[in-house]
């Protein structure tokens, strides 16, 4: 049993049923005097697979470990949790929450799934109570600037969640229940399975409550029932040892009750990704990505069911990209992407549809001069449609310099 802190949880049953094969593998015993590497490695800091102890810049991984021992089931709530990062309220019907890093306004923060943007901000909030983490390998936060990277959207930092990858020839994963106050339901199956070649994951996860009140004298609730649905798909194929394919497709539905009108939100997504390794020292990464944010509000007259408020929203982006990594050697290694974006808002309380585009490209050299010495060198440029271009340098250098001290 443990309490909810978003909606003063009383109670809350978990029913865990792990599915594997009916085929049992004989028990390995591991020999204690063998030594492992339990450092972890992170990918959103530099795009490159670099150790957490490694890096000098200020990142917090939290590992799929952290997010079961900690029992909730959005990011937010996990998020919640971390130092350097501040929840802020969402004005809308659902009341999630968007998120602020050191200070810096959530405007200006980056939300990632698997390296790719998510769109549907309000107010500058991109809720994050959308996101369930059921099938969360870890989340990665880049505290500070990362614009030389990501855009200016990563000006305050970059959050990615990196989805689990298949890794076993039996069918294996997770069905789970939970119940709570508020008639509070949350329903999740997670499958995986790899075969030679061939991976794939299923993630579905459905959430419902009542909602609940804490002001009874006013009109309406702090938070309306609501239901929604999340679907994620992916597959991962070897189309050769030199070239490998990972195609992805989410979709997630909300739907809130509300009496004086009604409101729905979409949110869907395609992600195709393919990685060429030309040698041990150089890989392309080639990458299409879809998504498209539609929300639909109605507020309706009581009285005489008049429609006072039709508020439509619909966001699209379409973004290719591509990037270069060569090492030089271990300590060594260069980074090169370009990329394009193509963005369409329609809202109703807009008097025409806007439309723009952007092309970018971006470098970055990681080195280390000296044993104890790592520097991270970079810049961006965007050319956008409707804005002054834009030159995002690295500065200052992110640098790590030796331990001094016992």
């Amino acid at each position: 049993m443990s309490l909810n802190k978003n909606i003063y949880l009383l109670f809350s049953t978990l029913l865990t049923l792990s599915l594997v094969s009916a085929q049992e593998s004989p028990i390995q015993q591991k020999d204690s005097i063998i030594t492992e590497n339990l450092d972890e490695v992170v990918v959103t800091a530099t795009r490159t697979v670099r150790q957490l102890s490694s890096l000098p810049l200020p990142v917090t991984l939290i590992p799929k470990e952290q997010i079961n021992r900690s029992g909730v089931t959005r990011l937010n709530e996990i998020l919640n949790e971390q130092t350097g990062i501040v929840m802020t309220p969402d004005a809308t019907i659902g009341g999630g929450e968007g998120v602020q890093i050191q200070g810096i306004a959530s405007d200006y923060v980056m939300i990632l799934i698997d390296g790719v943007p998510v769109v549907g901000r309000s107010s500058g909030n991109l809720d994050l109570s959308r996101f369930a983490i059921g099938n969360i390998k870890q989340i990665e936060v880049v505290k500070g600037p990362s614009s030389s990277l990501f855009g200016s959207e990563a000006l305050g930092g970059v959050i990615n969640i990196i989805t689990e990858k298949p890794n076993t020839d039996d069918i294996s994963g997770q069905i789970s229940h939970r119940a709570a106050t508020f008639n509070n339901q949350n329903s999740t199956i997670n499958l995986n399975q790899r075969k030679g070649d061939l991976g794939y994951s299923l993630f579905v996860d459905r959430l419902s409550t009542d909602g609940f009140d804490l002001t009874p004298n006013s009109e309406g609730q702090t938070v309306n029932p609501f239901f929604n649905y999340t679907l994620n798909g992916r597959v991962y194929f070897n189309v050769s040892d030199q070239l490998k394919a990972f195609a992805s497709g989410r979709y997630f539905l909300q739907d809130f009750d509300i009496p004086s009108g009604t409101s729905e939100e979409r949110d869907g997504n395609v992600h195709l990704r393919l990685d060429h390794e030309l040698s041990k020292k150089s890989s392309f990464e080639y990458e299409l990505y879809y998504t498209n944010y539609v929300t639909n509000e109605q507020t309706v007259d009581p009285i005489n069911d008049e429609i006072l408020l039709d508020n439509d929203f619909n966001q699209k982006l379409f973004r290719p990209e591509v990037r270069f990594n060569h090492a030089f050697s271990s300590d060594n290694t260069v980074t090169v992407g370009a990329g394009y974006n193509l963005e369409n808002l329609e809202r109703s309380l807009f008097a025409e549809n806007i439309t723009f585009n952007s092309q970018y490209v971006y470098a970055q050299y990681d080195f280390k001069p000296l044993e104890k010495l790592n520097i991270i060198a970079g810049a961006r440029f965007d050319n956008h449609s409707e804005y002054n271009s834009q030159l995002s340098p690295k500065h200052p250098p992110a640098t790590t310099f030796p331990h001094i001290g016992p």
